[in-house]
């Protein structure tokens, strides 16, 4: 009878550690440079200058491909980081290299994300709950896909010998 009793109550505990609250981006916490995750095109290059490149991504699905909305997309290219928009919707963070030489900083709320931000501190804002969902690569890099509250696309945060390297944003095909 104990041991039916001890598997019960293992199983409720697994179980209550599975449902527990997930950790989940708000967007409107997010800035680059002072911009929102999603800006015009206009705010984008009065922070970051003219594009080093612009081109059509041509994504095969997600929320921001031609062959998925029906609409044009575009990507425009600076050093070190990349939005992904059209004039209509505007342009949204798609990915985002950090480095010494980038010298980004993505503020989320009251947390600044830079090439300093190490994999405990991150665990730190978003919960230990969180360590689970990493996926390692296999090359020294491991990655963590936090959705956006209340939405099915979020950013992938990817660690290399524990310290961030990337963001990038995803959505699903």
């Amino acid at each position: 009878m104990k041991t039916l009793l001890i598997i019960a109550l293992s199983f409720f505990i697994s179980l209550g550690n599975c449902l527990a609250q997930e950790a989940l981006l708000d967007g409107n916490l997010i800035r680059l440079k002072g911009l929102k995750f999603d800006s015009k095109k206009a705010e984008i290059i009065a922070k970051f200058g003219k594009p080093k490149k612009v081109f059509e991504p041509n994504s095969e699905c997600g929320f921001r491909s031609e062959a998925e909305q029906g609409k044009k997309y575009y990507q425009m290219s600076y050093d070190h980081v990349a939005f992904v928009g059209n004039d209509t919707e505007g342009y949204g963070i798609e990915s985002i290299d950090f480095n010494q030489r980038s010298n980004l900083t993505l503020d989320y709320g009251k947390h600044r994300f830079t090439h300093k931000l190490t994999k405990d501190e991150f665990l730190k804002i978003f919960g230990k709950a969180i360590k689970n969902g990493f996926d390692d690569r296999g090359n020294g890099i491991t990655d963590v896909l936090l959705f956006f509250k209340n939405a099915d696309d979020g950013l992938i945060f990817s660690f290399k010998s524990g310290y961030l390297v990337k963001v990038e944003y995803w959505s699903p095909c």
